[in-house]
C-alpha cells in the first residue's frame, strides 16, 4: 500500500547541465532542501527553479565551498523543478511527494477553490 506522504530526492546531479523533475499527475511536491557543493577548480554557479521562478541561486560558488537552502515551496502536478549547475558542482534537491487527487495545477487559484475565511472584526487604530 503506498504512503500518502513520503520523502523524495527529486534531483541528484554532479554533471554540468540542466536537469528537470516533473511532478507526476495526482501528486504534489514540497521542496524542502537544496544543497550544492563546488568540488571544481573554478568558481561555479548553481540554480534551482520551480517553473520560471527562481528558488535558489548562487552565481559565484567558490572552490571547495558548499551552500544550503531550507524551506518549503509547493510544486503542483505537471510543474517542473529545474536544476542548473556548472562543472564541478554536486547538488541535491529533496522534499516530500504527496498524493493529491484535487487536480490543482498551481496558482492563480479560481475563486471557487480559495479558502473561505470567517469575518474579522475591524480593529481601531491606536
Amino acid at each position: 500500500m503506498p504512503w500518502d506522504v513520503y520523502s523524495e530526492r527529486f534531483l541528484a546531479q554532479a554533471a554540468a547541465g540542466t536537469w528537470t523533475y516533473e511532478v507526476p499527475e495526482g501528486h504534489r511536491a514540497i521542496v524542502t532542501a537544496v544543497d550544492a557543493a563546488n568540488l571544481g577548480a573554478d568558481a561555479a554557479q548553481a540554480q534551482v527553479k520551480i517553473g520560471l521562478y527562481t528558488l535558489f541561486y548562487v552565481p559565484d560558488l567558490g572552490t571547495y565551498k558548499a551552500v544550503t537552502w531550507r524551506g518549503r515551496q509547493v510544486v503542483y502536478q505537471g510543474e517542473l523543478i529545474v536544476l542548473y549547475i556548472d562543472a564541478g558542482v554536486h547538488s541535491l534537491v529533496s522534499g516530500y511527494l504527496l498524493l493529491d487527487g484535487s487536480g490543482r495545477t498551481g496558482p492563480p487559484l479560481s475563486s471557487a477553490s480559495k479558502p473561505v475565511l470567517p469575518d474579522r472584526p475591524e480593529v481601531e487604530p491606536r
